[in-house]
């Protein structure tokens, strides 16, 4: 319990912006999930080690599909919402740089392909710290001349972040996102609002 308090407490404390400078390529997988078979007399499942246990020759199978980027880059920001944070930014710095555990992107298989590099910047607004942010040192050239066939496309850069007053940009379009956690229990989201800024040459 303590681990979510934990947490908790540091997703209230923080905001969130992110600039991308290459968005990639969509890749699709596919997953197969056994299911149970469909009974309306049976009760409710509160586990998926339930719904499992009935008899194996029952179980059927679904395919389904999930969609994910590769070879993008984004510059990513997290600042103090508030006077006291609830952990000081150097100290998230240190863990970023030295984590305890693999990073990974939204599912353990798609772990970060170059480690975090991050700094601490003091800026006026959010538009001016990535500009202050050291250019990323990538193991191939990013930008002209980058032959057919890469994945890492150069298109206008693109900003997205949480509500604040010190973006420095005026935003294209707002777009609600549920993702903000109520409950783990019943898989429950809140939904915030993202401004996002499209169209700024890189």
């Amino acid at each position: 319990m303590a681990d979510l308090f934990c947490s908790n407490a540091l997703a209230e404390s923080l905001k969130f912006g992110v600039k991308t400078l290459a968005m990639g390529s969509v890749v699709k997988d596919y997953h197969t999930t056994q299911v149970p078979p469909q009974d309306k007399k049976a009760k409710h499942w509160h586990t998926r080690g339930d719904e499992l246990r009935v008899e194996k020759t029952r179980l059927g199978t679904i395919l389904s599909s999930r969609e994910y980027r590769q070879d993008g880059l984004w510059l990513a920001a997290a600042w103090s919402d508030g006077e006291k944070p609830a952990y000081a930014l150097d100290d998230l710095a240190g863990h970023l740089a030295r984590p305890a555990f693999t990073l990974y992107l939204g599912r353990k298989s798609c772990p970060l392909a170059l480690p975090l590099n991050p700094h601490v910047i003091q800026a006026e607004t959010l538009k001016a710290a990535f500009a202050a942010y050291p250019t990323p040192v990538l193991p191939l050239p990013l930008g002209e001349g980058w032959g057919e066939g890469n994945t890492f496309k150069r298109l206008p850069t693109a900003y997205a972040w949480e509500s604040c007053d010190h973006s420095g940009m005026r935003e294209t379009l707002r777009t609600p996102c549920y993702d903000d956690p109520l409950s783990r229990t019943r898989w429950q989201f809140a939904s915030r609002e993202e401004h996002v800024f499209l169209g700024e040459g890189a």
